[in-house]
Order: structure tokens, then C-alpha cells, then sequence
């Protein structure tokens, strides 16, 4: 439905690099621990991760996601997508995001 660039903030004054991955949502926890393991977050040393960019095929989402989400609730909200779809309601969705009726 997603996806997200995600990074790991405390490398990049470390290392002077960016460390990211992309993931695409919604993900299992298997793929999810995967991407952050790639990146160095391991929970311990490295927990901080930053959105860098996000890409979606549905209309107007971008313009709601913003740099320091929560990685659990974006892959609910990955999860949340695919059901409106998958019951036809993706267009209604979809308009509200774009007309500012998302409450």
C-alpha cells in the first residue's frame, strides 16, 4: 500500500553516511526486523529511526505521514489500508485525505 525510507539517525554524525532501507508496508515482523537490523537498530545501542521519504499509491497519504512516525502504527496502518481496499472503499479514502475530511 506504502512505502517508507527509513534511516537510522544516530549513525549519520558517527559514520558521516546515510544508513537507511526502504520497507514496504504493511510488512510482517520478520521483514520489519530484518530492514532495521540492516540499518544497525538493534533496540539497544540504536533505537531512533527517521522517515526520510514515503511513496503510496494511495492519493494524498504522503501529505498525512511525517518523519518521526510510529513504525508499528504505520504498519497498522498498512494493514488498515488493505482491508478498505479490499471492502471497496479505498476511493472514499482516498477523498477525505485529499479534502481534509479525515477525522
Amino acid at each position: 500500500m506504502f512505502e517508507a525510507y527509513i534511516t537510522n539517525t544516530a549513525l549519520y554524525p558517527l559514520m558521516g553516511i546515510e544508513v537507511g532501507t526502504t520497507v514496504h508496508f504493511p510488512t510482517t515482523t520478520q521483514e520489519l526486523q530484518a530492514a532495521l537490523a540492516k540499518i544497525g537498530i538493534d533496540g539497544k545501542r540504536y533505537s531512533e529511526v527517521f522517515f526520510t521519504s514515503f511513496d503510496s499509491d494511495v492519493l494524498g497519504l504522503y501529505d498525512h505521514l511525517y518523519e518521526c512516525e510510529n513504525i508499528d502504527e504505520l504498519n497498522e496502518l498498512g494493514h488498515a489500508l488493505l482491508e478498505v481496499r479490499d471492502k471497496g472503499g479505498l476511493e472514499t479514502f482516498e477523498a477525505a485525505l485529499v479534502l481534509g475530511n479525515h477525522t
